[in-house]
């Protein structure tokens, strides 16, 4: 597994990364820990998460994109 994106697991741009990769239909896991953090509600420690997807699977998800891209056009 490799990480492709790492951020606080409730902001705004993590949940944009969610749904891209939920969108193309890319298979993704993700791994959250807790960190310190000086947040607006003034709690010491907020969630970390790390998104980490399988390089097969990307590469299996880009050729099926490519075949079917292929596909289309002809």
């Amino acid at each position: 597994m490799v990480v492709v994106y790492e951020f606080w697991r409730y902001d705004l741009p993590t949940e944009l990364v969610r749904d891209l990769l939920y969108d193309l239909g890319i298979p993704y896991r993700e791994k959250v820990i807790r960190l310190k953090r000086k947040s607006l509600e003034e709690q010491p420690y907020d969630e970390w998460t790390r998104i980490h997807v399988d390089p097969h699977e990307l590469v299996n998800w880009l050729r099926k994109k490519i075949e079917k891209e292929l596909k289309d056009y002809g």
